[in-house]
């Protein structure tokens, strides 16, 4: 018998009984075949003990087997199975009796199996990188509320001491018209409803948290001609936020006027009657490109859910157009 292969464990997903292994075993050796369950949603493992939870069948010639585990074992679990080799030698060679060469390949195939057990055990151990030329590491024993760290010449690992600071101020959460009245510095509010996070940095007062920028883009596309007037796009507002500006880029130099209008997603569609861009129309002149970043007289809020309609006024020329609002989470 020969151990061509290092492969020592092999896992499988649960929900059977039956694992047929491929790796090399004693023949004489069933009880070396080690079975463990994960449960996949906590990684607990569980050791499956020989004859009560499972057996073992090794092949005839030690390359592979099949493992039977009673009762199967749910898919909520991945289970491994492992060669664990006995280290031991049981054979006893009396002198000039005739050549046992089975016997002696035997032990030599478990003395490569515990070998390659050993290696593989140390493979997943912490180790220092092979040009560490310190002293040889000692971990100290476990002591209660303590955490590993190096010591102050950076040579030794040392049980520390770490100190937990609770915040001082209050954390909570609920709908917005549930905040408190009279907050204290360093509380904190998360409004679920409307997905605004409040600060207090004064005593009194809420502020809402700094909020990040944010983009709601669509595409014009005429397929290769001028885009076609009356043209529109329907977009769902995902978040509450202000518009800070409104952005018009062309793959070509000519002219396009969108305008913009917005309604409730109860009352879909916008109409023209629901223009936010009052009577300064976004539009690019003789060029590729056009921006309003003032909004004059531009209605600027946005509801979570409201339903944005970008209509094409009049277009020249243009055959395809980005339109990017850049807006700010409220």
């Amino acid at each position: 018998m020969t151990v061509k292969s290092t492969t020592r464990k092999q896992t499988y997903a649960g929900g059977t009984g039956t694992f047929v292994f491929t790796f090399r075993a004693l023949t004489s050796a069933p009880t070396d075949i080690k079975v463990k369950k994960t449960l996949i949603s906590s990684g607990a493992e569980t050791d499956l003990t020989y004859t009560t939870d499972y057996t073992a069948a090794i092949n005839s010639d030690g390359v592979g087997g099949t493992v039977t585990v009673s009762p199967t074992v749910s898919t909520l679990y991945t289970v491994t199975v492992y060669r664990d080799t006995t280290d031991k030698q049981e054979s006893d060679y009396d002198d000039y009796n005739q050549f046992p060469a089975d016997t002696l390949e035997t032990d030599f195939d478990r003395r490569t199996m515990v070998s390659q057990e050993t290696s593989e055990d140390i493979d997943r151990t912490l180790k220092l990188s092979i040009t560490y030329t310190g002293s040889s590491l000692t971990i100290p024993n476990p002591q209660a509320d303590k955490l590993l760290g190096w010591d102050s010449d950076g040579e030794e690992i040392e049980n520390k001491s770490f100190t937990s600071t609770n915040y001082a101020g209050t954390i909570s959460r609920g709908n917005e018209s549930a905040r408190p009245a009279s907050p204290t510095v360093g509380d904190i509010y998360v409004a679920l409803d409307t997905e605004t996070t409040f600060v207090c940095y004064t005593a009194g007062t809420w502020d809402v948290m700094s909020t990040a920028e944010a983009g709601i883009e669509c595409v014009f596309d005429g397929g290769g001609s001028a885009i076609t007037t009356n043209s529109n796009i329907d977009i769902e507002v995902p978040f509450a936020c202000t518009l800070k500006s409104a952005t018009l880029l062309a793959n070509t130099t000519g002219s396009i006027t969108v305008d913009i209008w917005k309604d409730t997603y109860a009352n879909y569609p916008p109409t023209d009657a629901d223009t936010i861009v009052s009577n300064s129309s976004l539009l690019i002149s003789a060029s590729t490109q056009g921006v309003d970043s003032t909004l004059a007289g531009w209605t600027t809020s946005f509801a979570k859910g409201d339903v944005l309609r970008f209509n094409v006024d009049s277009c020249t020329d243009i055959e395809r157009c980005l339109v990017s609002l850049k807006v700010e989470k409220a």
